[in-house]
């Protein structure tokens, strides 16, 4: 019947969900779980086994209490029938307790113990010939004086019937005691049994020094000594051969089983695997890679690829991955060795583990062909994997090749719905078919849960599938078929077949099909069904009988005005078995069948659309573009003119389908419009990121068409990007071209770009003139701001007038605060206050200035008048307004309104360089460092408020002066990249100067003491230099006449007639000398 899908694909994926929740074929939904005793480590082994015509679990249990008499963790073996859980039994291979012997003295001495000795450790079967190995490797066994106790290891064989029981104790030998014999051999740490039933195999790890033996038994002559390996060399302690058995063909010459041995800790610590004849005659050996790894812990054989030599599956859990980043270890390997020849061996496949501490392949076991495909499949433990560490069971299908690295199913210990479960996946069993469908079923140990899982295979079913359309390629334009609304459509016959078969079937089953049309991700559906329009999806579900074919007709139709024209419509038919039971047997509780993996559950058949093409339908066009730009030399940014580009295209060969063109844009140029051509999508690059025109131009482009259209943009006015518009236009189509025609499928045009910038600055000062009257008095406590000084505003106007932008200009203002002695001259009163103008540009422009600090904002602290007032006046560039404080008292001198203002120079005219026109000057200066960010056609206005000392005016003594501030403004970084150099551009310098008038100098001022006294010793100092300097020079020496001797005797004896008298004798000249 057939069924309209109102959410047909969501059905169908759910249906497809919930079945590979169970697939492939081990099935979830019968899964039988035993449950032991707890904490009897029930499920540490496993194994599947065949009594007759009754099937068996075969479950171990080391700790569990046993049929020994007297012993309460020795151990069992467990026989669980499959179909239901807890019909178990212990197997009664061994009934007494510890034995005992009478010494010579007549007392009776104890000679082996039992408790503890982990019977059920090792359980081996030989599958359908009955054969049942089951071994204790921690029995220990008392020397002749009781002296010793020697863990040597037991084991017992049961050869059909749960009878005939024999026990195999090879180590349990007096005269070879000791761990440097046999006395630690732990016989039975391995076993293995061939499918025949004749020949056993136990592994004894403790032998020598732990170097291990293996021990082979026949098991119809057992009466005669078994064959064993050898003691090796002193390097060979420690390598614990005998871990592992398994049989198989592996190079012997009479084509018999041999058998192959683990041993974890030889080849140095990398781990092998021995190989040799029932008669341990080494064959061959083979060596694992990495060290530590416990290559050869877990061993499976099966002839994977079919090629009648048997391969070997070899466990190494302990792998850690070498170049792990996330510091895991143990996720555990298992290596394929393929046997290409007899005895020759080759490591062909390494699968690695999922998990980390895993362990990966702790067991391996042969599946036997469980998906029916001709080829044998694997399973592989890793018990401390899976989902929540619980752990899980791996199933890897075999192949012509060997094995597919893939596995194809997953079992994890969590998907059995039983909380409690643990370690699942430590021991495995399988390749016996428990249930009679005809495929092998396979039983899972979990031993720290005490659980053993039986799980059974579902029956496969392979699928033949045939679809025939009819015609198979369709012309568009033949339209055959009306809809409902009477319009016609090009439409076509299909006709669906399906079969089914497969081992141990229904002989009638439902399936179902789901059939979409045209399906495409991302894209709608273009063909529908005709009895069903503008639906595409539909459900076919119906009954089949086994190797018939049933077939269903419909018709689809393809929806008028396509827009792929050149991909093939595809129809896709996909099947599924539902969910509800098919056959009697579903309701018994059987596994569902499932769809078989190998063959195809999908069939694909391609409809294709004739087109204007060659003979082979294949169109090939050649799509060439040419294009130019208005203006093709530069754009100069901010001017707001568009930019056009003309752009031509021409198909020189076939029909070009779904041809587009496509422009991308510069992220700062919009799309504006197109002209000479339709089906064009603006770019939306807010929603997608992208700045790119798409335009459709044919569908198809017919060949030897040519196309003329142009693209119209407009720039932003403020551009970021680069410092060229890159244009970079393409044509396409759906069709691909020949690589050697497509050169001329894109051009790129590149327009630089131009900045022409004008960026001047003015100033004014306000008052622009200050009266000082130096006969006021001159507060010196100060105890407001207007005694201090004049309120003085320089005001500086910086304009960028276009028509480009500035990126980055510095703006240093270098004010005049004290003189060169220190005096406060403009005193400044707070941080400049900044205005912008708010312009046209997109971009916001940003003012940064250096903050002053305390000690220069106002570090006096000076009081504020009660009475100041705030005025408006108009701004000397405009009429903008502008709020500026203003003193208005009885002593205010006359402060004119601002009249005039200075505009800037250019430092080469005027400087002769940018440091000297940021130098000071006569006075100690402070720089004020702004940096202007993204200065459009706008300007931005600094006032600098400050007080002009009175008292530093009048300590000047000049009747007129002036004091000046500075401005300098400096572009620093242009916008899109380019560089300083690539324009001619000058600092600007502006001065604004306040004139400074004093009137009062006629009175003076008294001129203090100390300068008088200091100005008369400096004169007498001069005096005294002047004097020294004179006598030095002999300026005070007069010149005489010569003089004679006779000269000074007296013309008259008693002195010319002088009567000298008292008192007169200081003018008596002395009897050597002449007066002058």
């Amino acid at each position: 019947m057939w069924i309209k899908l109102n959410y047909g694909l969501f059905v169908y994926l759910i249906a497809i969900l919930i079945n590979y929740c169970w697939a492939f074929n081990i099935d979830l939904r019968t899964a039988v779980v035993h449950r032991g005793t707890p904490d009897t480590y029930y499920g540490f082994a496993v194994a599947q086994h065949k009594d007759g015509d009754n099937y068996w679990l075969l479950v171990g249990a080391p700790l569990a209490p046993g049929s020994q008499e007297g012993i309460s963790r020795g151990g069992a073996v467990f026989k669980c029938l499959p179909q239901s859980s807890g019909l178990c039994q212990v197997i009664p291979f061994d009934t007494t307790g510890n034995r005992n012997i009478t010494t010579k003295n007549g007392l009776r001495a104890q000679t082996e113990e039992k408790e503890g000795q982990w019977f059920g450790a090792t359980v081996q079967s030989s599958g359908k010939t009955g054969v049942i190995v089951a071994c204790a490797p921690r029995y220990s066994f008392f020397s002749y004086n009781n002296k010793r106790r020697d863990p040597v290891g037991f084991c017992y064989v049961s050869t059909g019937g749960f009878a005939g029981i024999t026990p195999l104790a090879p180590c349990r030998v007096a005269e070879k005691w000791g761990y440097h014999r046999l006395g630690s051999c732990q016989a039975g740490f391995s076993a293995s049994v061939e499918p025949e039933g004749r020949q056993v195999f136990l592994g004894a790890v403790g032998s020598y020094y732990w170097q291990g033996k293996v021990f082979s038994y026949d098991l119809h002559q057992l009466t005669q000594p078994p064959y064993e390996t050898k003691e090796g060399k002193e390097s060979n302690d420690d390598t614990y051969l005998g871990y592992s058995l398994v049989w198989g063909k592996f190079g012997s010459s009479d084509r018999s089983n041999d058998i192959a041995v683990g041993q974890p800790r030889g080849a140095n610590l990398t781990g092998q695997v021995c190989i040799f004849s029932k008669e341990m005659k080494n064959i061959v050996n083979i060596t694992g890679d990495t060290m530590g790894a416990y290559f050869g812990y877990s061993l499976a054989s099966a002839d994977l690829n079919r090629d009648g030599l048997d391969d070997l599956i070899i466990g190494a859990p302990f792998y850690t991955k070498p170049d792990s980043k996330d510091k895991s270890y143990e996720h555990g390997r298992v290596y394929i060795a393929y046997q290409r020849k007899p005895g020759h061996f080759e490591i062909g496949d390494k699968i690695d583990g999922h998990n980390h501490r895993g362990r990966f392949g702790n067991a391996v076991t042969s599946l036997g062909d469980v998906n029916m495909d001709g080829f044998p499949d694997i399973a592989i433990g890793a018990p401390y994997g899976g989902e929540g560490e619980r752990g899980a069971v791996y199933i890897y299908n075999g192949n012509k090749h060997g094995i597919n690295k893939n596995y194809s199913q997953v079992i994890n210990g969590l998907d059995l719905n039983d909380p409690g479960i643990k370690t699942f996946g430590f021991s495995l069993s399988g390749g016996l078919d428990m249930d009679e469908n005809a495929y092998p079923d396979l039983l899972v140990g979990a031993y720290a849960s005490d659980r053993a899982v039986h799980l059974r295979s579902r029956p496969v079913v392979n699928v033949n599938t045939t679809m025939k359309i009819n015609p198979p390629k369709i012309s568009l334009k033949d339209r055959s078929c009306s809809l409902n609304d009477g319009s016609r459509v090009t439409c076509m016959d299909i006709e669906f077949c399906l079969s089914y078969d497969g081992v141990r079937l229904p002989d009638v089953m439902d399936l179902s099909t789901f059939i979409r049309l045209d399906y495409q991700p991302n894209r709608p559906p273009r063909a529908f069904f005709l009895n069903n329009p503008n639906e595409s999806e539909q459900e076919i579900s119906q009954s089949y009988q086994r190797r018939r074919e049933r077939c269903n007709k419909f018709k689809i139709y393809i929806a008028n005005n396509i827009r792929d024209k050149l991909t093939p419509i595809k129809i896709e038919a996909e099947h599924n078995i539902p969910n509800h039971p098919s056959h009697p047997n579903s309701s018994k509780g059987s596994p569902r069948p499932v769809l078989s993996l190998v063959s195809s559950n999908k069939l694909i058949r391609n409809i294709i659309i004739l087109k204007n093409c060659s003979v082979d339908e294949i169109c090939i066009p050649d799509l060439k573009i040419t294009a130019e730009s208005n203006p093709h030399d530069s754009y100069p940014i901010g001017t707001g003119k568009a930019i056009e580009l003309n752009v031509t295209i021409v198909n020189k060969r076939e029909d070009a389908f779904e041809s587009t063109f496509e422009l991308e844009i510069p992220i700062d140029v919009e799309y504006s419009h197109t002209e000479g051509i339709k089906g064009c999508f603006p770019p939306k690059p807010k929603l997608t990121g992208k700045n790119v025109l798409k335009c459709d131009i044919g569908n198809p482009l017919l060949a030897k068409d040519k196309l003329n259209f142009s693209v119209h943009l407009k720039p932003k006015l403020f551009v970021t990007a680069s410092p060229t518009f890159l244009f970079l236009m393409s044509v396409n189509s759906t069709n691909p071209e020949k690589n050697e025609t497509l050169g001329d499928n894109q051009v790129q045009l590149s327009i630089p770009v131009r900045v022409d910038i004008n960026m001047t600055s003015t100033g004014a000062s306000s008052p622009e003139q200050i009266i000082h009257n130096v006969s006021e008095t001159i507060v010196h406590d100060q105890t407001t701001a207007e005694d201090f000084g004049y309120l003085v505003n320089h005001i500086y106007t910086l304009q960028n007038i276009g028509p480009s932008s500035v990126k980055l200009a510095r703006v240093t203002i270098l004010w005049p605060t004290k003189t060169l002695d220190g005096k406060h001259l403009l005193y400044l009163l707070s941080d400049p206050e900044i205005d912008i103008t708010r312009g046209t540009d997109a971009q916001p422009v940003t003012v940064d200035c250096n903050k002053l600090g305390p000690d220069v904002i106002d570090p006096l602290k000076l009081p504020k008048h009660r009475n100041l007032e705030t005025r408006k006046y108009s701004n000397y560039l405009g009429d903008d307004p502008r709020t500026i404080s203003h003193l208005n008292h009885e002593n205010t001198s006359l402060i004119s309104r601002v009249k005039r203002y200075s505009t800037s120079e250019d430092i080469s005219k005027n400087y002769g360089s940018l440091a000297e026109a940021l130098s000071c000057g006569a006075t100690q200066c402070t720089k004020i460092v702004c940096h202007v960010h993204n200065l459009g056609r706008q300007s931005i206005t600094y006032t600098i408020r400050s007080r002009l000392s009175k008292k530093t005016i009048s300590e000047i003594g000049l009747p007129e002066f002036q004091v000046s501030s500075k401005l300098v403004a400096e572009i620093v970084q242009l916008p899109y990249g380019i560089e300083n150099t690539q324009i001619e551009m000058d600092a600007k310098v502006t001065r604004v100067s306040t004139d400074v008038r004093v009137i009062g100098l006629e009175r003076g001022l008294p001129i203090p003491l100390w300068i008088i006294l200091l100005a008369i010793l400096v004169g007498l100092l001069l005096l005294f230099i002047l004097a020294m300097c004179l006598w030095k020079l002999g300026f005070f020496k007069r010149k005489r006449p010569p003089t004679r001797e006779e000269d000074y005797e007296p013309l008259q004896p008693n002195g010319n007639g002088y009567k000298f008298r008292t008192g007169d004798t200081s003018l008596r000249p002395p009897t050597n000398q002449v007066l002058t």
